[in-house]
């Protein structure tokens, strides 16, 4: 499913959490805020088209 992601919207950038289940900013939160916090800090939203 991610690589069709991918092909369909080029820019697209996902990390995958391991040991996380389908709510993974409730199962493995940490992880989840460090993935964003380090999309954020490269400019993620607005260098891919962000609002």
């Amino acid at each position: 499913m991610l690589k069709l992601a991918q092909r369909r919207m080029p820019g697209l950038e996902a990390a995958i959490v391991p040991g996380a289940d389908h709510i993974a900013a409730m199962s493995q939160p940490e992880d989840v805020n460090g993935q964003i916090i380090r999309f954020l800090q490269k400019g993620g939203a607005d260098k891919n088209g962000g609002r």
